[in-house]
């Protein structure tokens, strides 16, 4: 199984839900199409693309439950979130609500868009070690009044690994007319996606994640209620040529760029389904049973409950441990922490340990892909043990 990716085996990596791992097939991909496209750069990009962009799309409307129309094949989540938020007009006094768990650099578009306009970004505090899905849906559903113009919520939370009910708070305020824009960064690939199910206005998400498409493939798509006011990021040919609806004319061409990695996105589709006997459906079962199991195991170390209902967990789980006794690290948005550095340097696993909510506490956060197995988590919790010095509760 590992030999389908290019990861060092000298690494136990435990942190797919970073940045994702494309398998070599899948890399293979992405070469044919750049040759390809490097053999006759006019032709390919005059006459062949849009096409191919056409295909994908259908593609990964099938995947995520989405109609094709309402895609911009955009490099990042993040990327998406920020054109919602240039997007939206704003008064002084509006207010845009989100989550404790979201994503910084989402909440960091969200801010920059509200301090523009004198408005207001509403962080909802939902707590974690959590008991029920309950509790996230009635913290985000109290937080919403007449001045709400967008809330933002995680399909799957980065921090920390909780698949939040979307159907319950996307229904209860799109029926309000308040528009709920998706962070869909970690779900497609991970949970199953039905974005038309949904009725929500907006849902970003990244393919080179679970999907494991090569990294700089990712989507945003537009409900057809919002694309005739739409823009996307970068205003482009698309915006006074061709026959197309306003919305494709603008999201189809925003400049030349490498669109070798979304043209790889079906390959990826069909690679990883291929890893399981029953598709698509089997991957996410086999990877969410096997974190939920590595998660016993650390919470077995640790002597504490499990911090999240296991109807809250897909592929990726998160673990309360003990705080850091240390001074307050100066840390960039890619710096590691000093636990992560040093589960790195010591025993060789690649893991993230967030700081979250807030310094000193911390959290320690895995992941489950195929190419991972119990053994891999062992060893995780042989090293914890000896760094935490058998703490427990």
């Amino acid at each position: 199984m590992v030999d389908i990716w290019g990861l060092d085996p000298k690494l136990n990596h435990l942190n797919h839900g970073g940045f994702g791992a494309a398998p070599l097939p899948v890399l293979e991909e992405q070469g044919m199409w750049r040759e390809r496209m490097e053999a006759n750069p006019t032709g390919f990009m005059t006459s062949e693309l849009g096409p191919h962009l056409d295909g994908v799309r259908e593609e990964l409307g099938s995947f995520v439950g989405a109609d094709a129309e309402g895609f911009i094949l955009i490099h990042n989540a993040t990327t998406g979130v920020n054109a919602v938020a240039t997007h939206l007009e704003l008064d002084p006094g509006d207010r845009i609500v989100t989550t404790s768990h979201n994503y910084n650099a989402c909440r960091g578009a969200l801010q920059h868009a509200a301090d523009r306009a004198g408005a207001e970004v509403v962080v909802v505090d939902v707590p974690f070690p959590i008991g029920s899905a309950d509790v996230a849906v009635e913290s985000v559903l109290h937080a919403v009044d007449d001045r709400t113009k967008l809330v933002m919520v995680d399909h799957v939370t980065s921090p920390t690994g909780l698949v939040l009910p979307l159907d319950r708070i996307v229904s209860a305020l799109e029926s309000r007319a308040i528009p709920v824009l998706i962070d869909g960064a970690h779900a497609p690939g991970m949970v199953p996606v039905d974005i038309d199910a949904l009725g929500v206005s907006y849902y970003a998400a990244n393919c080179h994640k679970w999907m494991c498409a090569p990294k700089g493939a990712a989507f945003l798509w537009v409900a057809p209620r919002h694309r005739e006011t739409f823009t996307p990021p970068v205003v482009s040919h698309g915006w006074n040529t061709g026959e197309r609806a306003r919305f494709r004319r603008l999201a189809d061409w925003m400049g030349t760029d490498d669109p070798t990695a979304w043209l790889s996105i079906p390959r990826a589709i069909e690679v990883m389904a291929g890893l399981h006997p029953k598709g698509w459906e089997g991957v996410r079962r086999a990877n969410r049973e096997l974190v939920l199991e590595a998660r016993k195991l650390i919470t077995g170390l640790l002597e504490i409950d499990s911090p999240a209902p296991e109807g809250m967990i897909g592929s990726l789980a998160a673990v309360p441990i003990p705080d850091d006794s240390g001074p307050a690290p100066i840390l960039g948005p890619n710096d590691a922490t000093p636990l992560m550095r040093r589960m790195f340097d010591e025993y060789r696993i690649v893991v993230p340990v967030p700081i979250w909510p807030r310094w000193p506490h911390r959290l320690i956060r895995i992941s489950a892909q195929r190419y991972n197995h119990i053994a891999d988590y062992e060893q995780l919790v042989e090293a914890l043990g000896e760094v935490l010095d058998g703490v427990g509760p």
